[in-house]
């Protein structure tokens, strides 16, 4: 008996469930709801929410595929709970299964994760603030005027994803009450941010506190546990992880942090607005075919922020280890390519940018001696300053990478050595033709840690590969996480999610000396039999043998992933 025929059906089944999840069907329409909030009834007003939802529009339909019928935008006024609401429902109406339906927010955001204000929201939820709320009445009160995630906006995206449709939520509305980042904070001079966020006032005698319901916690609490990715076809990207406070490019910043057409926006927004016109370095559509999905747009505008030193890291979700079917890599946009061509590829041994601040003779004349650094008065990507009795390293983000005591200059050099070491990794060109994800999981999300909290990091390759990942320590030491064992030299399949620590009972616990540390991670598409020698390596800054390592690492066919860990002390660390 002849096989073909039912593989022929096998394959013909196998192609329609892809075009129906990835919405590659030529008949697909695109639908959208884009909301841009700035004149609020009860709260600070914003600058740049409409028109990041006006410029949205615009583009989706310049090079996106979108009809202008089938987006409905609401701005200020017309932004109200019932009206958002009403327009989530009719998404569901207006489209068809295969069709994508993106959703857009624009705006102020609360959440439960609200340090200090005892906000009775689930942990796992945050709100995004509709134009007529005003901050008065109980707090029950209060929810009940917002649009939580959980109760409101959940159960219309899960009817979307039953329905067979294609969603893709972009938010710029921060869910974290957490200050912004220390650059901001200290003598170098920085614009004061307006914060997209919503504090609500404190719980009024009597209530019950939050910290006594397992539900709810605040920004701080390390045992919190979050539920599983609800969605089959859903891929949702924010402009802030927990515990950082996304921001508004008002009037008063632009001439220090200017916007794609010099207009106030969100800074998650410009960045996305760069993404999709196809502008230079942040041309997400690396390939110019059209297609743009997720984690493309994750990636472009996280890097895109990190690299302004701007005080928020979008994250993505579904994470790496619930997304088994790859819905953030898929195709989720598809149009005409952008005119702009590639970003050229940085060059290799670029030197560190280092700005001094206050520092010795003796310190500025051993790094001024090193040929890795290139000393600056601005634009730095590594701030060393005296401060008081103490030495601190920043990064141009404005984390904290370490203190070091000022009785010597020793760990600052090699600090800041270890820091040039990962500049020039980072900075060597990539041709591997394929992705690699890494990212921050167990209690902490994005790139922020609190001490006490358990976490492990995932990393996925879109292609088979061996796998490398070493951590830079806050000291300057560099040490190999993955392999640990011979067994983790064996190839992983593509789209698969490794968990590091590998073992699921295990898992690093966050603790002193807090700062920033670097996590690098490798992909190796064809055998390696050198990663045998670095299982469990350790090396101090400065080594000789990282001279070869950071070679070896630049090599083009490489993928490669990083990733900034902040941590800082939690309660009782």
């Amino acid at each position: 008996m002849n096989p073909e025929p039912d593989r022929s059906l096998r394959r013909l089944w196998l192609l329609g469930v892809l075009l129906l999840v990835f919405g590659m069907d030529a008949g697909a329409r695109n639908l959208a709801l884009l909301v841009g909030i700035n004149q609020y009834a009860g709260v600070q007003p914003l600058e740049g929410a409409v028109n990041d939802a006006t410029e949205l529009r615009s583009v989706l339909i310049e090079r996106w595929g979108f009809a202008a019928q089938d987006i409905v935008t609401l701005l200020d006024v017309q932004a109200t709970r019932a009206a958002i609401l009403h327009e989530l429902d009719r998404l569901l109406i207006r489209s068809r299964p295969g069709d994508l339906v993106l959703v857009y927010f624009s705006g102020h955001g609360t959440s439960g994760r609200d340090r200090g204000f005892g906000l009775p929201l689930p942990y796992s939820t945050g709100a995004f603030v509709p134009v007529e709320f005003k901050a008065e009445g109980t707090r029950e009160e209060m929810i009940s005027r917002l649009l939580v995630g959980r109760t409101d906006l959940r159960p219309r995206i899960e009817a979307l994803d039953r329905g067979g449709r294609q969603v893709l939520a972009l938010i710029d509305a921060c869910y974290s009450g957490n200050t912004l980042r220390g650059l901001y904070r200290n003598t170098l001079a920085r614009p004061a941010f307006t914060k997209r966020y919503v504090a609500l006032p404190p719980r009024g005698a009597g209530s019950e506190p939050a910290a006594k319901d397992p539900d709810l916690c605040g920004y701080n609490c390390a045992s919190a546990v979050e539920e599983a990715f609800p969605y089959r076809a859903v891929a949702y990207v924010s402009s802030a992880s927990e515990g950082e406070a996304a921001v508004d490019l008002g009037s008063s910043v632009l001439a220090s942090v200017p916007t794609y057409d010099g207009r106030p926006h969100g800074a998650f927004s410009d960045a996305l607005l760069r993404a999709l016109r196809g502008e230079g370095p942040l041309l997400a559509d690396r390939d110019g075919d059209g297609r743009l999905s997720a984690a493309e747009l994750h990636q472009v505008t996280l890097n895109f922020l990190r690299q302004r030193g701007l005080p928020h890291t979008p994250q993505l979700l579904p994470r790496l280890e619930d997304d088994r079917s790859g819905i953030a890599a898929a195709i989720f946009l598809q149009g005409t390519p952008p005119p702009g061509t590639a970003p050229a590829a940085p060059a290799a041994g670029r030197t560190l940018r280092v700005q001094l601040v206050d520092a010795t003779p003796a310190l500025t004349t051993v790094l001024q001696g090193l040929a890795q650094l290139t000393l600056v008065e601005r634009d730095a990507r590594l701030i060393v300053r005296r401060d008081g009795e103490e030495w601190q390293l920043q990064s141009a983000a404005g984390d904290e990478i370490t203190r070091l005591p000022a009785t010597g200059i020793k760990k600052v050099v090699a600090a800041v050595r270890a820091q040039a070491w990962v500049e020039r990794v980072l900075a060597a060109p990539q041709d591997s033709g394929f992705r690699l994800e890494l990212e921050l999981s167990g209690q902490a999300r994005g790139s922020v840690a609190v001490g006490g909290q358990s976490i492990h990091f995932a990393v996925r390759s879109a292609q088979p590969a061996q796998l490398l990942v070493l951590t830079v320590s806050t000291d300057g030491s560099v040490a190999v996480l993955y392999p640990g064992n011979a067994a983790e030299l064996q190839p992983v399949p593509a789209g698969t999610a490794v968990r590091i620590p590998s073992v699921d009972t295990e898992s690093i616990l966050v603790q002193a000396p807090f700062g920033t540390d670097q996590v690098l991670a490798f992909a190796f598409p064809h055998p390696e039999p050198r990663l045998r020698e670095l299982i469990g390596g350790f090396w101090e800054s400065g080594a000789p043998q990282l001279e070869a390592l950071g070679d070896w690492l630049g090599d083009p066919a490489l993928a490669r992933a990083q990733l900034s860990l902040v941590t800082r002390p939690g309660p009782g660390s």
